[in-house]
């Protein structure tokens, strides 16, 4: 009908005068860092209403609030004691409890972190790469990281997967 094509050529047109637009944007080229940075942290803010899923946030959280009600000191004493450890380094629920103990409890101060050191992540995946190899090289290792779906699902959630890859990424 008249309206869907009217509705499908909009579209196009839209399509073809952002193309156009972002064809002149040079950040990718000019500050790949700040690029990969920013687009990685605008993509996982996108997933930030993801309810948590995955049990194992459960466990965090409660390391965390330990933290956080009772303080630094019973946190480092107690770990593995009273704050019950299955397989699980106190690092990362220590982080946790320490934005919990400033800041108060808010997702969506977890997810910020954890999309930092997400964005972060890819920062220095395109450093490694360029070192290793060329800024081309670096940059899609960055731009490939940024691609994976399971990660983007990780980014919102009170997990440790997301920080622990940003710390050996980082070592």
């Amino acid at each position: 009908t008249r309206h869907d094509a009217l509705a499908i050529a909009s579209i196009v047109i839209s399509a073809i005068i952002t193309a156009a637009v972002l064809s002149k944007v040079t950040l990718p080229e000019r500050n790949p860092r700040a690029f990969l940075f920013l687009l990685s942290y605008l993509v996982a803010a996108l997933f930030w209403t993801e309810p948590e899923l995955i049990m194992d946030a459960s466990r965090y959280f409660t390391q965390a609030k330990h933290l956080e009600v009772y303080g630094i000191g019973y946190f480092i004493r107690e770990w593995g004691r009273d704050i019950t450890a299955w397989t699980d380094l106190p690092a990362v629920p220590f982080l946790y409890g320490l934005i919990f103990w400033v800041f108060g409890e808010h997702r969506v101060l977890i997810q910020g972190f954890v999309a930092m050191l997400f964005s972060t992540t890819l920062v220095l995946t395109y450093l490694i790469g360029k070192t290793l190899w060329d800024a081309d090289t670096g940059f899609a290792a960055g731009m490939l990281l940024l691609g994976m779906p399971l990660l983007l699902t990780q980014v919102p959630l009170m997990l440790v997967d997301v920080p622990t890859m940003f710390f050996l990424t980082l070592s």
